[in-house]
């Protein structure tokens, strides 16, 4: 591997968001000029793409985490205060 390897190129971080956004292989090839073939590589064999996309996950998973935990808490109440077997129309 070379040290060009190891970097993320644009193309990569323009990918990664791509990826986030719940694009499909063939179309983040078509938005950044590669094949989709290479694309499949760079998820399953370019560790700095897999580390960085994991990252970057990770910090959307935490924020909708802590979104949920600001909500549960009023979510239950109106469960608690909804009678039980009717629902609303």
């Amino acid at each position: 591997m070379t040290k060009q390897d190891k970097t993320l190129q644009p193309e990569h971080e323009q990918a990664i968001a791509l990826i986030l956004a719940g694009e499909t292989d063939q179309a983040i090839a078509d938005a950044v000029g590669v094949t989709r073939q290479t694309v499949n590589g760079w998820r399953n064999h370019h560790p700095e793409f897999i580390a960085e996309l994991n990252q970057r996950r990770a910090v959307i998973w935490e924020g909708h985490t802590e979104r949920l935990r600001g909500m549960a808490a009023g979510a239950l109440d109106t469960l608690e205060a909804r009678p039980l077997g009717r629902c609303e129309k």
